[in-house]
């Protein structure tokens, strides 16, 4: 019996010790259960069964562009052409079945390749051509967005074939608590996870994004990491705008517009760093979940969309401040 208790006791402390870890390394959590607590008392129609299912499926899509975001971002670049990659992938996937007869599900393996493809000229313009991140990916935004109102004229693709839709409006064993964006966003998260934590890839990107010069002296193609990196962010927004097209019923030139600051601002809270090397995939799913939170209250009361604007930017401010203060204070150690 006392074996027994020692090993129970073992057991607890052991619990309580990874528990104070977790808790430690996601703080955020403490951030999101308060204002879930603030919001439930400033609107009855917060904790209300409909509104929450309406914020999963949100927070799903965003939180799969935040993943994407996590990669590049720990390799030491950033990706703000995202939003528009959901916009472009919406009206191509939609015209792929309704215009060209194409099968669902090759025309959702078709999206993800254009992702992909976006990605990758992402990656050729950053690693092979010098361009600076930030520069290449806001020339793909205008790329994207011109090409999707080219081929739109501004007008929405409609007429889905019914057996695709349940990616957006379905429920896994119709359960109303597992709506198919979340369950596809939770793969997303554990494959994600484990790639980046138990794979020779997720080393690489730490080690890249920490230090590119000196992985590249020993023996690692830093460049060949951050272009997957590149290509890895723009299937996940191509996988988001595939979702979003069939949460809509059809194809949007205005779809995803803005979703990639929101992806960042996630990720940032969530303690991905935009100097790289350093952050977690939970981390930008948890920060993802607090900004949708933060989008879904605002709206339940009724904040000008104007002003929603300007929260977030300040948030964006907060977030970058904070993660260069805690730069510097790690340099000073």
């Amino acid at each position: 019996m006392s074996n027994e208790k020692t090993a129970e006791g073992r057991n607890s402390r052991k619990f309580l010790t990874g528990l104070k870890r977790f808790m430690s390394n996601y703080s955020i959590i403490y951030a999101i259960v308060i204002l879930c607590v603030a919001l439930s008392f400033a609107s009855d129609k917060f904790l209300t069964a409909g509104n929450i299912i309406k914020l999963l499926r949100q927070v799903s899509m965003i939180s799969i562009i935040a993943v994407g975001s996590y990669f590049v971002m720990v390799s030491g670049g950033i990706d703000i052409s995202t939003g528009a990659n959901v916009g472009l992938t919406s009206v191509l996937f939609s015209m792929l079945m309704v215009n060209g007869g194409v099968h669902p599900a090759l025309a959702v393996v078709l999206a993800l390749c254009l992702g992909a493809m976006i990605g990758m000229i992402n990656g050729f313009i950053v690693t092979r051509l010098g361009i600076p991140a930030m520069i290449a990916t806001l020339a793909m935004q205008y790329v994207c967005q011109g090409t999707t109102y080219v081929i739109t004229k501004g007008y929405a693709i409609s007429g889905l074939p019914e057996e695709i839709l349940f990616l957006g409006n379905g429920y896994l064993f119709g359960i109303e608590l597992l709506p198919w964006p979340v369950v596809i966003m939770l793969l997303v998260v554990i494959v994600a996870h484990f790639v980046s934590q138990r794979t020779k890839f997720g080393r690489y990107l730490y080690a890249v994004g920490g230090n590119a010069e000196a992985s590249y002296l020993s023996g690692i193609n830093d460049k060949a990491i951050q272009s997957w990196s590149y290509v890895i962010c723009g299937a996940l927004a191509s996988l988001a705008g595939v979702i979003l097209t069939c949460r809509l019923e059809s194809g949007q030139s205005n779809a995803g517009l803005g979703w990639e600051f929101e992806a960042i601002i996630g990720a940032i809270i969530g303690g991905v760093s935009l100097s790289g090397g350093r952050g977690r995939v939970f981390g930008a799913l948890l920060g993802a979940i607090l900004v949708g939170i933060l989008t879904n209250g605002m709206t339940l009361l009724n904040v000008d969309s104007n002003y929603q604007k300007i929260v977030k930017g300040l948030i964006l401010i907060f977030a970058i401040g904070f993660d260069i203060y805690n730069i510097r204070r790690q340099n000073k150690k």
